[in-house]
């Protein structure tokens, strides 16, 4: 997991991830407020829920984002402060 691949069927891959290059908001929410039911990320349907962290600040979300979105080859832009306040509710 370190190569941002997953795990299997439980974990959806960070790396070359669709969902994560075409949701961004859906991400900064999800990090906030956790996530139920089925995900599909690059064809697979995943379906662990993920708890959320209310307890980050918005500029800890921005880092953490854009890490992701630059991390294991993948070239998705970065988000800002702005992005992630509204995203965040």
């Amino acid at each position: 997991m370190e190569d941002g691949a997953g795990l299997r069927q439980l974990i959806p891959p960070l790396a070359g991830s669709d969902y994560l290059r075409d949701n961004p908001a859906a991400v900064v929410h999800g990090i906030v407020h956790g996530m139920q039911g089925p995900l599909v990320v690059n064809d697979i349907t995943y379906n662990q829920p993920m708890p959320g962290n209310k307890e980050l600040t918005e500029f800890q979300i921005v880092n953490i984002v854009n890490y992701i979105n630059q991390a294991w080859g993948n070239d998705y832009g970065l988000i800002t402060v702005t992005d992630a306040r509204q995203w965040m509710e």
